[in-house]
């Protein structure tokens, strides 16, 4: 429950005083791939959470159905059992999350990107001015 409960920019505080300040592992900011560690981590804990709880709820899901009980009846070994059977058939609802949280992250980063793109060039003044018909462009007050 921590891993969901905890903002982003909480976290990346904590982790940033953690790894930064600290301990001086990691820098703030900047470039390379150092750079990148900690603003990874941030976003990624909330979601391990989320995964943890859904594989969870899958290993019980998958334990109660019927080709489990007959596997047991045959004499299967617990952990074959387990690691071969119920986690193949558990893994496939998180597969799926874990597909959309990454097309939805690329998603988020185009649309931030480009209104990022259009804030530069000076062009978000011309989205105000369509959205909110009390801004004049080039006009007397």
């Amino acid at each position: 429950m921590a891993g969901s409960s905890i903002p982003n920019f909480g976290l990346g505080l904590l982790l940033a005083y953690l790894f930064s300040v600290w301990l001086q592992w990691l820098p703030i900011g900047g470039g390379g791939v150092e750079g990148l560690v900690l603003p990874a981590d941030t976003l990624g804990f909330g979601m391990v959470a989320a995964y943890t709880r859904l594989l969870r709820g899958s290993m019980l899901d998958a334990l109660s159905q019927g080709f489990i009980q007959v596997a047991r009846a045959k004499g299967i070994e617990e952990r074959w059992l387990i690691s071969r059977h119920v986690l193949r058939h558990a893994l496939l609802p998180v597969l799926n999350l874990v597909w959309y949280q990454y097309w939805a992250s690329v998603k988020r980063q185009c649309y931030c990107g480009n209104s990022i793109l259009l804030a530069r060039l000076g062009q978000i003044d011309c989205i105000y001015f369509y959205l909110d018909p009390r801004i004049r462009l080039g006009g007397d007050p």
